[in-house]
């Protein structure tokens, strides 16, 4: 509704096809019929509700028929096509075997976070990236590494391990939620110049190695390497506050977290 599509691109769609499929000939469709009627945008933005205004003016009215197809076109097919028996059972399967692992969440505590990286500090809001830079994974802070060693900031344990390597989830003992995504757009590299050295569940300990990167290599192939470390769960804070400042080494005081 608000344009950040990424959890239901790679929570359903990709994961189970169908949907996907069915949401590629909605947009084809939409698509076509804003062609059509010349639709414009006046300024650049997100797609979503809360932008409808930057197509204000010509052909905006065939722009609210299009995005109006593409999402009942693409609920109704996905509702009778999308989806099979099969597949819901893989989803009730999916959700008792997380219920059976699942752990007590541990009880937050303020904290403060130490850099997982050495290099330079940069605040979010000059990521290039709009959904780290706005805020809307959560506050934090941004490194461009120097050495392309990422290592743990806390005791803790591995949410998420990326196969990709380029991202890394982590939640301390004192309940702060942290994510690390190497670089941005890095995701594309499927893995390439980056070597993971734990994976989802693993117990960590403050200063552990978790992956290790080729920052030149990257770099030359014309990736940004600007690392937004993210609270993830910045909601149940009542203050995330930045420490580091201009540089940091791993070890270092970088965020501070308080309810």
């Amino acid at each position: 509704m608000f344009g950040i599509t990424e959890p239901i691109i790679y929570g359903i769609s990709i994961r189970y096809k169908k949907p996907f499929v069915w949401a590629i000939i909605g947009g084809a469709i939409a698509g076509a019929i804003t062609g059509a009627s010349g639709s414009v945008a006046i300024a650049p933005g997100i797609p979503g509700l809360a932008s409808l205004p930057i197509f204000f003016g010509t052909g905006f009215a065939g722009f609210v028929i299009a995005i109006t197809v593409a999402y009942v076109f693409t609920a109704i097919t996905t509702y009778f096509f999308g989806f099979n028996d099969s597949m819901e059972k893989e989803m009730v399967a999916v959700h008792e075997e997380k219920k059976e692992v699942e752990t007590p969440a541990p009880a937050l505590t303020n904290e403060n976070i130490s850099s997982p990286l050495t290099g330079v500090v940069k605040p979010l809001s000059e990521i290039s990236d709009e959904v780290f830079s706005t805020g809307a994974m959560g506050k934090g802070v941004a490194i461009v590494p120097e050495d392309g060693k990422l290592l743990s900031p806390f005791n803790g344990t591995i949410a998420n391990a990326f196969r990709t390597g380029h991202a890394i989830g982590i939640v301390s003992d004192g309940g702060t939620e942290i994510l690390v995504h190497i670089g941005m757009d890095t995701v594309k590299l499927k893995g390439q110049h980056f070597k993971t050295h734990i994976s989802e569940g693993d117990r960590v300990t403050k200063g552990q190695l978790l992956v290790e990167f080729d920052i030149e290599e990257i770099k030359a192939l014309g990736y940004d390497m600007t690392t937004p470390i993210i609270v993830t769960n910045t909601a149940e804070y009542s203050d995330v506050k930045v420490l580091g400042n201009n540089r940091v080494h791993t070890g270092d005081s970088l965020l501070e977290v308080k309810l």
